[in-house]
Protein backbone atom coordinates (compact mmCIF):
# COMPACT_ATOMS: atom_id res chain seq x y z
CA UNK A 1 0.00 0.00 0.00
CA UNK A 2 1.43 3.16 -0.64
CA UNK A 3 2.64 5.12 2.13
CA UNK A 4 0.14 8.40 1.41
CA UNK A 5 -2.84 6.21 1.69
CA UNK A 6 -1.64 5.42 5.34
CA UNK A 7 -4.65 5.97 7.76
CA UNK A 8 -3.27 7.20 11.46
CA UNK A 9 -4.97 8.01 14.26
CA UNK A 10 -2.40 11.18 15.37
CA UNK A 11 -3.74 14.98 15.32
CA UNK A 12 -1.44 16.84 12.54
CA UNK A 13 -1.20 20.59 14.57
CA UNK A 14 -0.22 23.54 12.20
CA UNK A 15 2.38 25.68 13.56
CA UNK A 16 1.68 28.80 15.24
CA UNK A 17 3.44 31.93 14.39
CA UNK A 18 3.85 35.13 16.95
CA UNK A 19 2.89 38.65 16.23
CA UNK A 20 4.18 41.22 14.80
CA UNK A 21 3.41 42.91 18.09
CA UNK A 22 4.62 40.11 20.45
CA UNK A 23 8.24 40.12 18.23
CA UNK A 24 8.50 43.50 18.56
CA UNK A 25 7.55 43.51 22.42
CA UNK A 26 10.32 40.43 23.34
CA UNK A 27 13.17 42.80 21.07
CA UNK A 28 12.43 45.77 22.99
CA UNK A 29 15.49 46.46 25.37
CA UNK A 30 14.86 46.27 29.16
CA UNK A 31 14.09 50.15 30.63
CA UNK A 32 16.82 51.99 31.45
CA UNK A 33 16.49 52.46 35.50
CA UNK A 34 16.75 55.99 36.17
CA UNK A 35 18.97 56.65 39.62
CA UNK A 36 18.30 59.12 42.31
CA UNK A 37 20.79 61.78 41.62
CA UNK A 38 20.45 62.38 45.60
CA UNK A 39 21.08 58.57 46.75
CA UNK A 40 25.03 57.89 47.25
CA UNK A 41 26.93 55.18 45.65
CA UNK A 42 27.96 53.10 48.61
CA UNK A 43 31.16 51.65 46.81
CA UNK A 44 32.33 54.76 45.25
CA UNK A 45 32.00 56.88 48.89
CA UNK A 46 33.86 53.25 49.79
CA UNK A 47 36.74 54.01 47.49
CA UNK A 48 37.09 57.65 48.80
CA UNK A 49 37.51 57.26 52.41
CA UNK A 50 39.85 53.82 51.96
CA UNK A 51 41.94 56.57 49.49
CA UNK A 52 42.16 59.47 52.15
CA UNK A 53 42.67 57.21 54.86
CA UNK A 54 45.84 56.19 52.76
CA UNK A 55 46.70 59.57 52.02
CA UNK A 56 46.71 60.31 55.49
CA UNK A 57 48.77 57.59 56.42
CA UNK A 58 51.40 57.48 53.67
CA UNK A 59 52.00 61.94 54.16
CA UNK A 60 52.21 60.98 58.37
CA UNK A 61 54.55 57.87 58.03
CA UNK A 62 57.17 60.01 55.30
CA UNK A 63 57.47 62.40 57.69
CA UNK A 64 58.05 60.37 60.78
CA UNK A 65 59.84 57.64 59.48
CA UNK A 66 61.09 56.93 55.96
CA UNK A 67 62.16 53.43 57.17
CA UNK A 68 57.77 52.45 58.06
CA UNK A 69 57.54 54.46 54.18
CA UNK A 70 59.73 52.01 52.56
CA UNK A 71 57.84 49.44 53.93
CA UNK A 72 54.37 50.70 52.99
CA UNK A 73 55.50 50.89 49.63
CA UNK A 74 57.31 47.89 49.17
CA UNK A 75 53.75 46.13 50.77
CA UNK A 76 51.58 47.87 47.99
CA UNK A 77 54.01 46.65 45.59
CA UNK A 78 52.96 43.13 46.33
CA UNK A 79 49.24 43.44 46.48
CA UNK A 80 49.82 45.10 42.94
CA UNK A 81 51.64 42.35 41.63
CA UNK A 82 48.97 39.54 42.84
CA UNK A 83 46.63 40.93 40.78
CA UNK A 84 43.60 42.38 42.54
CA UNK A 85 41.06 43.32 40.58
CA UNK A 86 38.78 46.34 41.53
CA UNK A 87 35.91 45.49 40.19
CA UNK A 88 32.72 45.05 42.18
CA UNK A 89 32.06 45.54 46.12
CA UNK A 90 33.07 42.37 46.90
CA UNK A 91 36.48 42.71 45.29
CA UNK A 92 36.75 46.28 46.75
CA UNK A 93 36.25 44.86 50.31
CA UNK A 94 38.78 42.06 49.60
CA UNK A 95 41.29 44.54 48.34
CA UNK A 96 40.85 46.81 51.20
CA UNK A 97 41.15 44.11 53.73
CA UNK A 98 44.39 42.30 52.55
CA UNK A 99 45.69 45.99 52.00
CA UNK A 100 44.92 46.79 55.54
CA UNK A 101 46.00 43.16 56.78
CA UNK A 102 49.29 43.52 55.23
CA UNK A 103 50.53 46.78 55.60
CA UNK A 104 49.74 46.38 59.89
CA UNK A 105 51.95 43.35 59.87
CA UNK A 106 54.46 44.92 57.49
CA UNK A 107 54.49 48.55 60.17
CA UNK A 108 54.44 46.35 63.29
CA UNK A 109 57.86 44.39 61.72
CA UNK A 110 59.21 47.12 60.49
CA UNK A 111 58.60 49.06 64.17
CA UNK A 112 59.80 46.31 66.36
CA UNK A 113 63.12 45.79 64.69
CA UNK A 114 63.66 49.79 64.45
CA UNK A 115 63.15 49.60 68.09
CA UNK A 116 65.23 46.76 68.68
CA UNK A 117 68.08 48.77 66.30
CA UNK A 118 67.50 51.97 68.88
CA UNK A 119 67.33 54.02 65.20
CA UNK A 120 64.46 55.97 66.12
CA UNK A 121 66.04 58.58 67.96
CA UNK A 122 64.83 61.96 69.03
CA UNK A 123 67.54 64.73 67.19
CA UNK A 124 67.91 68.13 67.49
CA UNK A 125 69.70 70.49 64.96
CA UNK A 126 69.51 74.18 63.28
CA UNK A 127 66.23 72.90 61.85
CA UNK A 128 64.63 71.95 65.18
CA UNK A 129 63.55 68.65 66.32
CA UNK A 130 63.17 65.70 63.98
CA UNK A 131 62.56 61.89 64.72
CA UNK A 132 64.84 60.58 62.52
CA UNK A 133 68.01 57.75 62.11
CA UNK A 134 71.04 58.61 62.73
CA UNK A 135 73.56 57.76 59.74
CA UNK A 136 75.96 54.95 59.59
CA UNK A 137 78.99 55.75 61.96
CA UNK A 138 76.97 58.46 63.99
CA UNK A 139 74.62 57.76 67.16
CA UNK A 140 72.51 60.67 68.20
CA UNK A 141 73.70 59.97 71.86
CA UNK A 142 75.73 62.76 73.36
CA UNK A 143 79.30 61.36 74.88
CA UNK A 144 81.08 62.21 78.46
CA UNK A 145 84.47 61.26 78.14
CA UNK A 146 86.03 59.95 82.16
CA UNK A 147 88.45 62.57 81.57
CA UNK A 148 86.78 66.05 81.40
CA UNK A 149 87.92 67.88 77.99
CA UNK A 150 89.62 70.91 77.93
CA UNK A 151 87.75 73.99 75.93
CA UNK A 152 89.47 74.16 72.28
CA UNK A 153 88.37 77.91 71.79
CA UNK A 154 86.94 80.49 74.60
CA UNK A 155 83.89 82.87 74.52
CA UNK A 156 82.25 81.22 71.48
CA UNK A 157 78.86 81.11 70.55
CA UNK A 158 77.11 78.11 69.21
CA UNK A 159 75.58 78.62 65.96
CA UNK A 160 74.59 75.11 65.06
CA UNK A 161 73.93 72.02 67.32
CA UNK A 162 74.96 68.38 66.34
CA UNK A 163 72.28 66.16 64.90
CA UNK A 164 69.21 66.66 61.90
CA UNK A 165 69.10 70.30 60.53
CA UNK A 166 68.34 71.97 57.18
CA UNK A 167 71.51 72.31 55.35
CA UNK A 168 72.55 75.79 55.25
CA UNK A 169 73.68 75.98 51.56
CA UNK A 170 71.22 73.54 49.94
CA UNK A 171 68.17 73.75 52.21
CA UNK A 172 67.68 70.06 52.72
CA UNK A 173 67.54 67.89 55.85
CA UNK A 174 71.08 67.24 56.67
CA UNK A 175 73.27 65.73 59.62
CA UNK A 176 75.51 68.01 61.02
CA UNK A 177 78.06 65.38 62.32
CA UNK A 178 79.31 67.96 64.95
CA UNK A 179 78.74 71.33 66.57
CA UNK A 180 79.53 74.90 65.42
CA UNK A 181 81.53 77.12 68.10
CA UNK A 182 81.69 80.84 66.27
CA UNK A 183 84.26 83.28 67.23
CA UNK A 184 86.42 85.69 65.96
CA UNK A 185 88.87 84.94 63.08
CA UNK A 186 92.71 84.30 64.26
CA UNK A 187 90.70 82.95 67.23
CA UNK A 188 93.80 80.26 68.67
CA UNK A 189 92.87 76.85 69.17
CA UNK A 190 93.77 73.94 71.25
CA UNK A 191 93.48 70.38 71.58
CA UNK A 192 90.49 69.22 73.95
CA UNK A 193 93.34 66.97 75.44
CA UNK A 194 96.87 65.00 75.42
CA UNK A 195 97.24 63.11 71.94
CA UNK A 196 98.68 62.18 68.85
CA UNK A 197 98.19 63.92 65.91
CA UNK A 198 96.39 61.43 63.16
CA UNK A 199 95.71 63.95 60.23
CA UNK A 200 96.79 67.27 59.33
CA UNK A 201 94.86 67.85 55.88
CA UNK A 202 92.25 70.08 54.00
CA UNK A 203 89.20 68.41 51.63
CA UNK A 204 86.27 71.02 50.68
CA UNK A 205 83.65 70.52 53.15
CA UNK A 206 86.03 70.79 56.15
CA UNK A 207 88.62 73.09 55.07
CA UNK A 208 92.29 73.31 57.25
CA UNK A 209 91.21 70.60 59.83
CA UNK A 210 93.45 68.77 62.19
CA UNK A 211 92.31 65.01 64.09
CA UNK A 212 93.49 63.77 67.37
CA UNK A 213 93.59 60.72 68.72
CA UNK A 214 93.20 60.46 72.42
CA UNK A 215 93.83 57.77 74.83
CA UNK A 216 90.45 54.80 75.04
CA UNK A 217 90.13 55.67 71.59
CA UNK A 218 88.29 59.05 71.84
CA UNK A 219 89.43 61.40 68.91
CA UNK A 220 88.46 65.09 68.26
CA UNK A 221 88.30 67.07 65.02
CA UNK A 222 88.83 70.87 64.35
CA UNK A 223 87.74 71.74 61.04
CA UNK A 224 87.30 75.09 59.19
CA UNK A 225 90.86 76.26 60.14
CA UNK A 226 92.55 79.09 58.88
CA UNK A 227 95.99 77.86 59.66
CA UNK A 228 97.42 75.00 60.99
CA UNK A 229 100.48 75.04 63.06
CA UNK A 230 100.89 71.41 63.47
CA UNK A 231 101.84 68.22 61.54
CA UNK A 232 100.48 64.41 61.17
CA UNK A 233 102.14 62.22 64.14
CA UNK A 234 103.20 64.97 66.34
CA UNK A 235 102.23 65.09 69.92
CA UNK A 236 100.62 67.64 71.70
CA UNK A 237 99.07 69.02 74.90
CA UNK A 238 96.66 71.22 75.90
CA UNK A 239 99.35 74.05 75.73
CA UNK A 240 99.83 73.61 72.21
CA UNK A 241 98.12 75.34 69.54
CA UNK A 242 96.75 73.71 66.86
CA UNK A 243 95.63 76.66 64.41
CA UNK A 244 93.53 79.59 64.15
CA UNK A 245 89.71 79.41 63.42
CA UNK A 246 88.87 80.43 60.41
CA UNK A 247 85.96 79.70 57.32
CA UNK A 248 87.83 77.27 54.94
CA UNK A 249 85.76 74.76 53.30
CA UNK A 250 81.76 74.80 53.52
CA UNK A 251 81.37 77.52 56.33
CA UNK A 252 79.14 80.38 56.23
CA UNK A 253 81.82 82.77 58.31
CA UNK A 254 84.36 81.82 61.05
CA UNK A 255 83.68 79.08 63.51
CA UNK A 256 85.46 76.09 64.34
CA UNK A 257 82.79 73.20 64.24
CA UNK A 258 84.38 70.67 66.23
CA UNK A 259 83.84 66.42 66.37
CA UNK A 260 84.34 64.01 68.95
CA UNK A 261 84.71 60.25 68.18
CA UNK A 262 84.56 57.21 70.28
CA UNK A 263 85.89 53.58 68.99
CA UNK A 264 84.95 55.07 65.31
CA UNK A 265 81.69 56.19 66.25
CA UNK A 266 80.65 59.81 66.24
CA UNK A 267 78.66 61.17 69.39
CA UNK A 268 77.23 64.35 70.67
CA UNK A 269 79.73 66.52 71.60
CA UNK A 270 77.52 69.13 73.55
CA UNK A 271 77.86 67.89 76.93
CA UNK A 272 81.68 67.11 76.64
CA UNK A 273 82.11 70.82 75.74
CA UNK A 274 79.64 71.89 78.63
CA UNK A 275 81.78 69.67 81.26
CA UNK A 276 85.09 71.52 79.62
CA UNK A 277 87.47 73.38 81.31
Amino acid sequence: MPMWNVETNETITAPVFASRQEVEQLLRPPPVRQQNPEQKNPVLSLQILICGLILLCVVCVRSVSPQLYEAFQNGYRQLRCQGIALSGEEELVKFASAATRDLSVQAIETLQQLSEENTLSLGYGAGGWSRRAAPAGSSLEALEPENALSLPIRGYAVTSGYGWRSDPFTGKSDFHTGIDLAVAEGTAIHPAWNGIVQKSAWNSSYGNYVQILHENGLVTRYCHMQYVFVRQGQRVSLDDVLGTVGQTGAATGPHLHFELFCNDIRYDPTKALEAGT
